[in-house]
């Protein structure tokens, strides 16, 4: 199964902070290390492949940062997720121009893998940096959204919406990928 790395989740994390924080100019990667729980090293590496795709703009000097270049609307995830992790093909066989399968011509599951892959391309391009935003803005913290286990131990169906200034936990990538997990299973299999 298809399975974003930290490259991917953190580029999202990065890209969600320069848009909460545009109207402010140029964000250095020290504000956002320091918001994000993420190093600057590391940082500094997602920022050089969005600054290369013209994703994000720079500016040095003691005032000097990033911000984005378009409008948050603009971005979608899927483009930022492809950026980063390159392919996001649930299996290789549906990858276009790849080494084709000899049993491809009778392979009963090439069509699911297709349709899969479809449903996340479609679902990835519907999804916007702005949406994002917006979900960390009515959530509250640093970065994202989040669910979490509730504190009650009445088990795994209750869940409640993480809420509180300053920085969220992992849940934000893990509410991600269960919403993610969810879709497809409704998708799919409904």
């Amino acid at each position: 199964m298809m399975k974003v790395s930290t490259r991917g989740r953190y580029a999202l994390r990065l890209m969600i902070d320069l848009a909460h924080h545009r109207n402010e100019g140029y964000v250095s990667l020290k504000e956002i290390s320091a918001r994000q729980d993420i190093t600057v090293r590391y940082l500094e590496q997602i920022i050089a492949i969005l600054l290369k795709a013209g994703f994000v703009q720079s500016f040095r000097g003691k005032a000097g940062g990033y911000r984005l270049s378009r409008h948050p609307r603009e971005y979608t995830t899927e483009e930022i997720l492809k950026l980063t992790e390159g392919s996001l093909l649930p299996i290789s066989c549906t990858a276009p121009h790849e080494n084709p399968c000899p049993r491809a011509a009778g392979c009963a599951t090439l069509p699911f893998w297709r349709g899969l892959q479809q449903v996340i391309e479609n679902y990835l391009r519907r999804v916007t940096l702005e949406d994002l935003a917006e979900q960390q803005k009515e959530i509250g913290c640093d970065y994202g959204a989040g669910i979490y286990r509730s504190i009650s131990g009445r088990g795994p169906e209750h869940f409640s919406t993480f809420s509180h200034s300053g920085p969220c936990p992992v849940f934000f990538t893990r509410s991600l990928t269960w919403a993610f997990l969810f879709i497809i299973y409704f998708l799919v299999f409904r």
